[in-house]
């Protein structure tokens, strides 16, 4: 499942900000999300104004309405198996979860 994360912070705590007075540990948290966010092909907005969190939930929406499904058989012992998504033009991005773990298959079924 993708996570998608929008972290609402004090002006004091957004780097981005203006009224920034250089708090490590927003940042640590933060940090922290988007991590989640990325490895499970999410994303992670941090915002500290209104316009900002109208902005981060437009493009939300927008990345919700262009996903898509692909599926497939894994095969081989069970564990970690990465995954690299690759898109052939070079003007489309893609965010796709790191990877995946593959379990024992039941005999039959």
């Amino acid at each position: 499942v993708p996570v998608y994360v929008i972290a609402v912070v004090s002006s004091l705590d957004d780097a981005a900000s203006r009224a920034f007075v250089g708090s490590t540990r927003p940042a640590e948290a933060t940090g922290a999300l988007e991590d989640l966010a990325r490895w499970t092909g999410g994303r992670a907005f941090v915002v500290s104004e209104d316009a900002q969190a109208s902005a981060a939930a437009r493009q939300l929406l927008a990345d919700l309405r262009h996903q898509y499904l692909l599926a497939f058989e894994s095969a081989g012992a069970p564990g970690w198996r990465p995954l690299d998504v690759r898109v052939r033009r070079r003007d489309w991005s893609v965010r796709a979860r790191s990877g995946y773990f593959a379990s024992r298959t039941r005999p039959g079924g």
